[in-house]
């Protein structure tokens, strides 16, 4: 068994063996001369014993013991099976719909073509009727992707199904390891509100800029997006943050998986890295 010797003059502790106990010897890094302590001299703190006992005089509660709770291999391979068959299903609605999904020719493109011109120069009958039509003021339709009904169900079911994994998934590794982790019911329903809140942050995304969908052509603008987005990606770490009992900074990166994870999963498909409006 190992004493702990410490120098009295360059004041470092060090261990050596008991056989050396009451011996004087060198110190290895001072050199100077040092006497280690005997056994006899040696203090051993014990915990004190307290609660009930049985008639041996045995403790008959046992301590508390704190259990850990880390990802265990079936659950790592749970979560790498699942990303790996989330990312081959959005392989396949990609060609699914690949052709639902494509961009269609702008009108501006088919106009590059010159009007016919009659051999005075005059616009053709075409021409006047298309001006007569014309109003003042009157803009192109906005020109963008229309997304099958099928395909927003799907996209809307994906949300709210891939919430409580990513939820789980960020909790387990982002958790304060200094803190008691949830267990059992209680976690579950800390789960709950955290799947309901994140894809409900995709709906009021889309209510609001649906809502204004007639001010916007092409998509919303970089500056609303830059305003919008920053305030759900708050909002949603609110909730992380006070849910799961996790620091802010924390909870910020914990909702940002979950988007960062339905943004990755609409290019995959094809689409836009940004919901638009229901159809387009």
């Amino acid at each position: 068994m190992a004493i702990d010797v410490t120098c009295a003059a360059c004041k470092t502790r060090f261990q050596v063996s008991d056989k050396f106990a009451g011996k004087q010897g060198p110190c290895p890094k001072c050199k100077a001369i040092i006497t280690v302590p005997s056994k006899k001299d040696e203090v051993v703190i014990h915990v004190p014993e307290s609660g009930p006992k049985d008639s041996k005089g045995v403790l008959v509660l046992k301590p508390l013991t704190r259990k850990e709770t880390r990802l265990t291999p079936l659950n790592i391979g749970i979560i790498v099976g699942s990303v790996v068959l989330l990312l081959l299903f959005s392989l396949v609605l990609r060609i699914a719909y690949r052709k639902d999904l494509q961009m269609p020719a702008t009108a501006a493109q088919g106009a590059k073509a010159s009007p016919p011109k009659t051999k005075e120069g005059a616009a053709t009958p075409t021409d006047k009727t298309s001006k007569e039509k014309a109003k003042p003021g009157a803009s192109e339709p906005a020109v963008g992707i229309t997304v099958p009904q099928s395909l927003q169900v799907i996209l809307a079911l994906g949300a709210i199904l891939l919430a409580p994994a990513i939820a789980f998934g960020g909790y387990t590794f982002l958790r304060n390891d200094e803190l008691e982790p949830y267990r059992g019911r209680a976690l579950y329903i800390r789960l709950l509100i955290i799947s309901a809140a994140y894809p409900m942050l995709w709906g009021i995304y889309w209510a609001l800029f649906g809502y204004f969908a007639g001010n916007f052509e092409g998509g919303p603008p970089l500056m609303a997006l830059a305003i919008v987005v920053p305030l759900l990606v708050l909002a949603g770490a609110f909730v992380a943050h006070a849910t799961l009992d996790i620091e802010y900074g924390t909870a910020l990166l914990h909702c940002g998986m979950y988007l960062s994870a339905t943004v990755l999963l609409r290019l995959i498909i094809g689409l836009p890295p940004h919901w638009t409006v229901w159809g387009t």
